[in-house]
């Protein structure tokens, strides 16, 4: 099987990288794509790596940096294009067998029907994603769909598509990668997003504010520490709100691009979504931290505290599961229905209420010797049975049924 996965970065994200290392939109494209992956942001280059490792042909490549795709046009020896034509031109230069679209609900209708065209017939066309999706968007006419929430691929499959429930992982390359550490440990600390009036974060702010109340702690998190800049955000987005209804309201039919996406996305809100200054929380907000940098912070964490967002529907959907315990250290957790198909007692903890989970956060940070073993635990069950290629086993056997059931598709899997 030759599979091809198609992802993206934050463009915050991707300036941070390239302003820190100028000279490396000078690298040639297979360097600089190795370069962008070192930093394991996201899933990385984790699928095509343990997909190699199980014997199969696979790459990963993120669209929508212009020096990344340059440097591929370069090395073919033709003129760079946009950002759609880069993925259709790869897509069409690779042929590949199955075509993973990464953050499917980014992508246009119309794109997808574009990449499409750009396949062979016996092609499959797969999409992933962990949010809420457009059921008349660009899921329409996919092979396969691969979710961490169990309860969207029950959907989706219930309206006739072939999902499939495909939990997040933890690449154990990352181990190495973050080279030794230095500097005692944190007792406690907490990294992620907390959106208030975003709802889908507002179960995680009310634990982390009650926790901030007995506890001294770091935050890093995006969330604003100015109310002016607070404000600032949700006039952008009430813009944007009210730009994409009237396009739509208008049917008026805008270039393929990832800000068409942005819009239609926003035109679907019922309200802005708020990004509301956190009074409570800002004198112990540390700037957002990503990629290795993130999991060397992490790992200098006694134990973190993880909350499932909104979306989650009780179940354990979050990546920061595999991420905590991948680096040893110890995850107190809410109790979600299934957290038991993935950790036992012993190797994280689990709290159903607040004042359970500041009466557990007491106990690790007053004992961390046993949140030291407790992290090991985890760890060891996170190596042993959340990797990548546990993941993409599962990922291949789907596939395959899929394949085995498409009357047109004649590619080995």
């Amino acid at each position: 099987m030759k599979l091809l996965r198609l992802t993206w970065r934050p463009a915050g994200y991707v300036r941070l990288c390239y302003g820190r290392q100028p000279d490396a939109s000078a690298l040639p494209y297979d360097a600089q794509k190795r370069w962008l992956f070192s930093d394991f942001w996201g899933t990385a280059d984790g699928w095509s790596a343990a997909l190699g490792d199980l014997g199969h042909e696979a790459s990963d490549h993120v669209i929508g940096i212009p020096a990344l795709s340059d440097a591929w046009y370069n090395q073919l020896g033709k003129s760079p294009s946009s950002m759609g034509s880069f993925a259709l031109d790869l897509v069409r230069h690779e042929r590949p067998d199955v075509l993973v679209l990464e953050g499917v609900e980014r992508f246009t209708l119309a794109w997808v029907k574009s990449l499409r065209s750009a396949l062979a017939p016996s092609a499959l066309l797969v999409g992933v994603s962990g949010f809420e999706v457009d059921i008349d968007g660009p899921i329409v006419g996919l092979d396969a769909f691969f979710t961490c929430r169990p309860d969207l691929a029950k959907e989706l499959n219930v309206r006739g598509m072939n999902a499939c429930h495909l939990p997040h992982a933890f690449d154990p390359r990352i181990i190495a990668a973050m080279g030794t550490e230095s500097g005692a440990r944190q007792p406690f600390g907490f990294i992620g997003s907390i959106l208030p009036g975003a709802r889908m974060h507002d179960a995680r702010r009310n634990v982390i504010e009650r926790l901030a109340k007995r506890f001294d702690f770091p935050i890093y998190s995006p969330a604003e520490r100015s109310a002016g800049r607070a404000a600032a955000r949700y006039v952008v987005r009430a813009g944007a709100m009210a730009v994409g209804r009237m396009v739509n309201n208008a049917r008026i039919r805008l270039p393929d691009h990832a800000l068409t996406t942005r819009l239609k996305t926003a035109s679907q809100w019922r309200e802005v979504p708020k990004f509301e200054y956190i009074s409570g929380l800002a004198h112990r907000m540390q700037p957002p931290v990503f990629g290795l940098e993130m999991y060397r912070v992490l790992r200098s964490f006694g134990t973190t505290v993880n909350v499932q967002p909104g979306l989650s529907n009780q179940h354990a959907t979050n990546v920061r599961l595999f991420e905590a315990t991948g680096v040893g250290t110890c995850l107190l957790t809410d109790r979600s229905v299934d957290i038991g198909d993935y950790f036992s007692d012993d190797e994280v903890v689990t709290f159903g209420t607040i004042d359970e989970a500041v009466e557990r956060a007491t106990f690790l940070i007053e004992n961390p010797k046993a949140a030291f073993e407790i992290g090991a635990r985890g760890q060891r069950r996170t190596l042993a049975a959340h990797t990548y290629k546990e993941r993409m086993a599962r990922v291949i056997d789907h596939l395959t049924s899929v394949q085995n059931s498409n009357p047109r598709s004649h590619a080995t899997l």
